[in-house]
């Protein structure tokens, strides 16, 4: 596809949306994320500004994510985020107008989810819209030759959603997608830590805990991390210490899903394209998989070499 040089990438992440100009790079990198009064039904921030507000917003005012794994959940929110955001990018009000635009879409997307998408980016002023498969961009994105007819195996775990695809000759050979990701794992120990402790905590405090682990293969019983949180009963402020290894079993319940999935694709994948995933292995990208010891944990139950990429964010 001839694109020319004004042009510009979205990717519309369950977390975070990432805008790149053809010029300039990365110029926009924001949490998915948006917060508006229900009195009078006002966008009040966006991005950053809307994250700093998780857990500390008044009644009246209610924090949206308007996509999840992919898929646009709520099509007027996310016009308006990106909308706010291509602003603050050009600081014009021709937003994308004339711009060509590139758009990773997972592959399991229904072609209905993948219109709706694009309906978006048009709505925003986007001269034309090109959808890329995301298994397709990662692949590029880590520098695989995903052109060669060879068979390369890329596993994305995003925030809300983990793609296992197979590539070669520039195409998805074959992939599989379960709704699993940072996000969800971030809810398990949300979960534990309200049922087996009776203290509440927030999503930002989740994740900062899941990130904290040592390495979820771990065995010693001594790793310990101070949490901090309102007690059920008394309705307090309170810190507890709590062992890191009573939070694995349920984490690795999930991360069996995805296991699962990366296991199902490689069945399914034709002879000679396991072999060469065998020689060259499969890449793990995405926020996901920043979970300390997740890519020795899966090489573990595949028998196959797992790498991590360097900059699974990006």
């Amino acid at each position: 596809m001839k694109l020319g040089t004004n042009h510009i990438a979205i990717d519309l992440g369950t977390a975070y949306i990432r805008i790149v100009d053809s010029n300039k790079g990365i110029t926009i990198e924001e949490p998915s994320i948006l917060t508006y009064s229900l009195t009078s039904n006002e966008k009040i921030a966006f991005g950053d500004e809307s994250k700093k507000m998780i857990g500390r917003t008044p009644t009246h005012l209610v924090v949206s994510q308007p996509i999840r794994g992919g898929i646009i959940t709520n099509y007027d929110d996310t016009t308006t985020l990106l909308t706010h955001l291509l602003r603050k990018m050009n600081k014009k009000q021709k937003i994308i107008t004339k711009n060509n635009v590139i758009v990773s879409v997972a592959s399991q997307l229904t072609l209905v989810e993948k219109r709706a998408i694009m309906e978006v980016l048009l709505q925003v002023g986007a001269k034309k819209v090109f959808p890329v498969e995301s298994s397709i961009a990662a692949g590029l994105g880590v520098d695989l030759p995903v052109w060669d007819p060879r068979g390369f195996m890329i596993v994305d775990i995003g925030a809300g959603k983990t793609e296992a695809a197979v590539l070669s000759l520039g195409g998805v050979v074959i992939s599989e997608t379960c709704r699993v990701g940072g996000i969800i794992i971030d809810d398990i120990i949300q979960a534990h830590m309200r049922i087996h402790h009776n203290l509440v905590i927030g999503s930002p405090t989740a994740e900062k805990i899941k990130l904290n682990i040592n390495d979820i293969r771990q065995t010693e019983q001594d790793v310990t991390q101070d949490v901090k949180g309102i007690d059920l009963q008394s309705g307090l402020p309170k810190v507890i210490t709590i062992y890191e290894k009573e939070l694995l079993i349920p984490i690795i319940e999930c991360i069996m899903k995805i296991v699962e999935v990366i296991r199902n694709v490689l069945e399914s994948t034709p002879p000679e394209l396991s072999a060469d995933i065998m020689d060259t292995g499969i890449v793990l990208t995405g926020g996901g998989a920043l979970l300390t010891g997740l890519d020795e944990m899966i090489s573990e139950r595949i028998n196959v070499p797992v790498f991590l990429t360097e900059n699974p964010l990006h």
